[in-house]
């Protein structure tokens, strides 16, 4: 749970560097609240979004951690944790940009693969979504290696 929690802290804060960058900062915070409440003020937005996103953070990290991490057969290294990690963090991204934003922000007309909320938004959710990852798996590789092995679903 730790790694988890880190891990989103660390992500949800990072969408605001990307500036330093060259990229436009993401918010995935005020995205979530404005999902929650929409005709709130702001701040309101902000600190529902943060909770949420907070909460569905630790929810993901265990699933990951827990369910599919076992799943990937590559190795209980470092380096391979970190790939399936990124592997994952690819993942996430492609189905946010084809599914999640546009079946979310229809007012915002973000169009296949969002592409009308522009490149430096597509290269940042790949970025963003990396940056979770990277911080999960090396808080995961901090408790020590584990013994991940492929699951068999079927004998």
């Amino acid at each position: 749970m730790l790694a988890a929690f880190a891990a989103i802290q660390f992500a949800l804060i990072s969408g605001f560097w990307y500036r330093m960058i060259g990229l436009e900062k993401i918010d995935w915070s005020r995205f979530s609240g404005f999902l929650i409440a929409p005709q709130a003020d702001d701040v309101t937005k902000y600190l529902l979004g943060y909770v949420a996103s907070s909460i569905n953070g630790l929810v993901f990290g265990l699933a990951y951690a827990y369910l599919i991490r076992p799943l990937i057969p590559l190795p209980s290294t470092r380096f391979g944790n970190f790939i399936a990690g990124q592997v994952i963090g690819v993942g996430m991204s492609v189905v946010a940009l084809l599914w999640w934003t546009p079946a979310n922000f229809p007012e915002f007309h973000p169009g296949f693969f969002s592409h009308a909320l522009g490149v430096k938004i597509i290269i940042g959710t790949f970025v963003w979504h990396s940056a979770l990852f990277l911080q999960l798996t090396s808080f995961l590789d901090a408790l020590g290696t584990r013994p991940w092995t492929v699951r068999r679903t079927a004998d």
